[in-house]
């Protein structure tokens, strides 16, 4: 394989020659000591290069140009594949970077792979496009918009990603952000002979197609004294499934962490604390706090004992306020063996009257279409956030499961409907 050289008309020159080299500093932030890998580059000084990109990819391993210009100096030494890797990798971190797509082009062509050229300029169109479309938005929700797109290019088209399953409408708490306690179907319980029927229609998704089963809705799933037994069932016929649990935390008792500890496939035990402090917890949850922070402390003991080994996130529906960050300060420093979590604050389809969201509505899609939200009557909500159910999009109780999630006018959202702007009810 012949390598490049650095002479000023170069394409490599043409590539990498973008950016002038600012005054040397003591110390050099990796912006900058990139700039001066990059002028090494340029004068063949690989060595050093390298061990400026090496030091960079050290303290902040998610820079995509120091990728790059590693790609560009296993090129130059003539290690093709290692350049394809390293260039791939700075694409992932950074996809709206033009310019890796250049150069890997480059390689590719130099390389004699001309199928995986157009397979790289085809990519760099979608990106470019892309860019156009959503490169005004914050980066998080850029990935968030990359996120969706990736699952319409997945068997999740035609399988759901995540099933809700609410197998008791009922909850101790009276949260002033939810909708239970205005909620129609309040104290519903799912029969026992559609819970398996769910189960036994999801038996018809691939195997090898892992999947996401939550056991609850607007509920508290540890208040449906059936609920193990469930998630026995779950791991025993659905192999292929992941387990989420979520709780208030107050009905939390030893007995129940013990079998909650035995469940195969859980990925993670989440409470919903919500407030930090005594008088504005009561407020929000309508529940004891000393009783809630008593389960607490006892699910952190069991922790650090060994004796409960799942991740346990503790949570607060923010508003973007001083409390926030309180919230999260106190969560990590009384329980350090907890990972502390914000939620945004939505307006549930106006379902929850006086009830607003904490942040807008960004132009990009949703991952909930890849979604179903079973309620316990057996009808399936919209979504998520459809509390009420006042948008079904079918009823499990006459309608196979998956026949639901493929009906061409819920398949049109995964389909063809780019974002939410254009999607009703969202």
């Amino acid at each position: 394989m012949r390598a490049i050289g650095f002479g000023q008309n170069t394409p490599v020159a043409r590539i990498l020659a973008q950016t002038g080299i600012g005054p040397l500093m003591t110390a050099m932030t990796p912006a900058l000591a990139l700039q001066v890998a990059r002028s090494h580059l340029l004068r063949s000084e690989f060595d050093a290069a390298e061990r400026l990109c090496r030091r960079v990819l050290e303290l902040a391993p998610d820079q995509g140009r120091a990728w790059y210009l590693m790609g560009a100096l296993a090129f130059e030494r003539g290690d093709a594949l290692s350049a394809v890797e390293s260039l791939a990798r700075a694409i992932e971190l950074e996809p709206s970077e033009q310019e890796y797509y250049g150069y890997l082009k480059l390689v590719m062509a130099e390389s004699g792979r001309e199928q995986e050229v157009l397979q790289v300029e085809a990519r760099a169109r979608r990106e470019k496009e892309f860019t156009a479309r959503f490169g005004q938005l914050p980066r998080e929700i850029q990935g968030y918009q990359r996120f969706v797109d990736s699952l319409r290019e997945t068997r999740y088209l035609q399988y759901p990603r995540e099933v809700v399953i609410e197998t008791i409408a009922l909850c101790n708490a009276a949260c002033s952000f939810c909708p239970y306690p205005v909620l129609d179907r309040k104290g519903e319980k799912m029969p026992d002979e559609l819970i398996a029927k769910i189960i036994g229609d999801l038996t018809d998704v691939p195997r090898d197609l892992p999947i996401w089963i939550s056991p609850f809705k607007l509920s508290d799933p540890l208040l449906d004294v059936r609920l193990l037994d469930i998630l026995a069932d779950i791991n025993h016929r659905l192999p292929n499934a992941r387990l989420r649990l979520f709780t208030n935390g107050s009905p939390l008792t030893e007995k129940k962490l013990a079998g909650i500890a035995k469940v195969k496939q859980l990925e993670h035990l989440w409470i919903s604390l919500n407030h930090h402090e005594k008088k504005g917890y009561e407020q929000i949850m309508k529940l004891p706090w000393e009783r809630s922070l008593e389960r607490l402390d006892m699910v952190h003991r069991k922790k650090a004992s060994g004796e409960f080994a799942l991740p346990v996130i503790v949570s607060r529906v923010g508003d973007g306020g001083d409390e926030d960050a309180a919230f999260l300060r106190f969560v990590r420093e009384r329980f350090p063996l907890f990972q502390a979590a914000l939620v945004s604050r939505t307006e549930w389809l106006g379902q929850l009257p006086g009830l607003t969201a904490a942040g807008k509505i960004n132009p990009v899609g949703c991952a909930r279409w890849f979604e179903l939200s079973i309620m316990a009557t057996g009808l399936v909500a919209f979504c998520c956030m459809d509390a009420q159910g006042r948008y079904p999009i079918g009823d499990v109780r006459s309608s196979h499961v998956l026949e639901i999630y493929n009906a061409p006018t819920y398949r049109m959202y995964r389909e063809r409907i780019d974002t939410r702007m254009e999607a009703m009810p969202c």
